[in-house]
């Protein structure tokens, strides 16, 4: 074995700790990329099964740009996590490289010794890391699977299940990515340590930077903390290379994190919104299909069927009707018009609201516009109330008609909004055939009334002679039930996926974190040496945990704000919209949790100093 890779194996030995914790993020890295491989792998096999010819070809080149793009986000952390476990096992020899470059090693040996100990850790981890990726795919897809499960009740055929399929490709893949991304993280601190000249090395300048302004600290801070902040202040202005990747790991985790509670949110969100404020469990829509010969539903016919489904025992329903195709003419200016009929008994209430007998026509005061992805609502038509206005309908053949608007509505029931077009005068008038008509039905078992509507619904197919298309039926409790279970399948992958980094990233965390305070085991004895006492010592480091959290809140949390609202702006794509929603609960773990990591990992590597003996360690060559 050659000298180098003994030096790399002694010093993988010798740091026990980091040993242990860069394995494991290498370890957790390598399973995520096998299990994002995997999972791509696994949808080609399945999709592929449904599909065929140009279809099959975009669904492999979905996967596979899926694969990519999360492959490289992990590669992107593991190269930050990994690189900097690998830099601080340099800064630990660099006393060491400074010898043997004074007695004739070459940067290109001194290089080595970095690149072997990733080769020693790639040969180890890799493996591993693979079968764990495959067993994370498993149980990935079994519990993707259990969920769709019952969305596989209500799809048409109702087979689609997630293939486990162990691809050699994909396997090998992965690892020769992983095994890329390894190497790549040990050649830039390589790289660094090799460029050290021998006696910047061998005095240890090499990691601390002092400018004029690095001695500098804020009164506020000298005033609350005292020394040991000012201290800790001083620490964290002199060596910010070693405290740059805690911050970037705890930033990233935190952007990841804020990014998976929006898309819960809002995800969740979508899901009400679809039905929000409209109390039914069920529906029944009359709309013929344009094979079907057009035919408008009268206001006799519809009532006659809404009596029917107000026969089901304890059903409350609510009966509509939408016709836009009308237009009218208001003081010169030309305005589309939608015709609205609602059955009697909602009706009749609109009237005693607006103050009106039965029978009125009634104007809903609202003015929709859908712009740049949201409704701007205006109320301009107040001023009506008491005119006659002319409904001309689109159809030349059709006979326009004549209106006088009796009473004026400020508000009405959510039914009537999810029947609104935009851009619309809306009347609601009684006694009017209109070409579909909506019934929202309140009851308690939806499916046992599904199936009475259906019955009912041939019958009254068959007296108007309407297609079988001409009625369809939703079950909006089932609706929501399989809309719930595929929110939580992409949340459930997506936190397994942000989990992992975030994972990954507390590797890192802990890993700096204690090397750090191991490379300062001599400036601590020092400062013992000159009176400062544990607990001292003890509130420095606390102090410097404390900064180093604010550091990496002060950028994660906007960071991960912007985040959770791209993630908003993805999810409400369409006609569905809702204001964004600040994760806040998201945003108070992640502060609870920063500060809880860093405090919990310094103190455990300041545990460490309390066994070391002062004079010893002053008289150490490198204080490791």
């Amino acid at each position: 074995m050659k000298l180098t890779a003994k030096l790399a194996l002694a010093q993988i030995e010798k740091s026990k700790s980091r040993t242990l914790w860069t394995m494991l993020g290498i370890l957790l890295c390598v399973a995520m990329v096998t299990a994002i491989c995997g999972f791509a792998a696994s949808g080609m096999a399945t999709f592929n099964e449904v599909t065929e010819g140009r279809e099959k070809e975009q669904v492999r080149l979905i996967m596979i740009t899926l694969a990519s793009v999360f492959g490289g986000i992990v590669a992107l952390a593991s190269v930050i996590v990994v690189s900097n476990a690998f830099r601080a096992s340099a800064g630990e020899r660099t006393n060491q490289f400074g010898l043997l470059k004074s007695t004739g090693a070459t940067k290109k040996q001194i290089a080595a010794t970095v690149m072997y100990e990733g080769l020693f850790f790639s040969a180890i981890g890799i493996p591993i890391g693979v079968l764990l990726g495959v067993l994370i795919q498993y149980t990935g897809l079994s519990i993707a699977n259990g969920l769709l499960g019952y969305v596989n009740n209500f799809l048409e055929g109702g087979d689609l299940v997630l293939r486990f399929t162990l691809s050699p490709v994909a396997i090998a893949a992965a690892a020769v990515a992983s095994f890329a991304t390894v190497m790549l993280s040990a050649w830039l601190p390589a790289r660094r340590a090799a460029r050290i000249p021998a006696i910047d090395a061998i005095r240890r300048t090499g990691d601390v930077k002092l400018k004029r302004k690095s001695v500098k600290t804020s009164r506020l801070v000298q005033l609350l903390f005292r020394v040991e902040g000012t201290l800790a202040a001083k620490s964290l202005r002199r060596s910010r290379r070693n405290f740059r990747a805690t911050v970037v790991s705890i930033t990233i985790s935190i952007v990841m994190m804020l990014a998976a509670a929006s898309l819960h949110i809002h995800m969740t969100k979508l899901t009400d919104t679809v039905m929000e404020g409209i109390n039914a469990t069920a529906a029944m829509t009359y709309s013929p299909t344009s094979a079907e010969p057009f035919r408008t539903l009268s206001p006799e016919d519809a009532e006659r069927m809404t009596g029917q489904l107000r026969a089901y025992g304890g059903a409350s329903v609510f009966g509509l009707g939408a016709d836009s195709s009308y237009q009218t003419n208001i003081d010169g200016k030309r305005y589309d018009m939608q015709l609205i009929a609602v059955e009697r008994v909602h009706y009749e209430e609109l009237c005693r609201e607006a103050g009106v007998t039965a029978g009125s026509v009634l104007l809903y005061n609202e003015w929709r516009v859908f712009d740049e992805g949201k409704y701007i609502i205006t109320t301009p038509f107040g001023r009506l109330a008491g005119r006659t206005l002319t409904a001309s309908p689109a159809d030349i053949n059709g006979a326009a008609r004549e209106y006088t608007i009796a009473g004026v509505l400020d508000e009405v029931p959510n039914e009537i909004l999810s029947a609104l077009a935009v851009e619309r005068l809306y009347l609601i008038v009684p006694d009017i055939g209109t070409p579909q008509y909506v019934w929202y039905v309140l009851a308690e078992d939806a499916a046992d009334f599904l199936l009475y509507a259906e019955s009912a619904g041939n019958e009254f197919r068959a007296s108007l002679g309407l297609g079988e298309k001409a009625l369809s039926y939703i079950n909006y409790q089932t609706q929501e039930q399989v809309s719930m279970r595929i929110t939580n399948l992409v949340t459930v992958f997506v936190n397994g996926f942000v989990g992992l980094l975030i994972l990954i990233g507390l590797t890192n965390v802990i890993s700096t974190v204690s090397t750090n305070v191991r490379l300062r085991k001599r400036e601590f004895a020092m400062l013992q040496s000159v009176g400062m006492t544990r607990g001292g010592l003890s509130r420095m480091l606390t102090l410097e945990s404390i900064l180093c959290s604010v550091r990496a809140l002060l950028f994660g949390l906007p960071l991960g704000i912007f985040a959770a609202w791209l993630v908003y702006t993805g999810v409400i794509q369409g006609d569905y919209r809702f204001p964004f929603t600040v994760p806040w609960l998201a945003i108070a773990e992640c502060v609870l949790g920063v500060f809880a990591v860093t405090f919990v990992s310094m103190r455990f590597a300041a545990s460490r100093l309390r066994k070391q003996n002062t004079v010893e360690t002053i008289r150490a060559e490198d204080g490791v």
